[in-house]
């Protein structure tokens, strides 16, 4: 399956459920440690 198509049927996922067609999570790191947010 190449991008085009790929985005496609992810689009129309999205809009037969009007979500996203998959859990969103946010998995914590230590990516940025000792930075704070405004120095990003």
């Amino acid at each position: 399956m190449n991008m085009s198509t790929a985005f496609n049927v992810f689009l129309r996922k999205s809009v037969d459920e009007e979500a996203i067609p998959f859990p969103v999570s946010v998995k914590r790191s230590d990516f940025g440690a000792g930075y704070t947010p405004s120095e990003f």
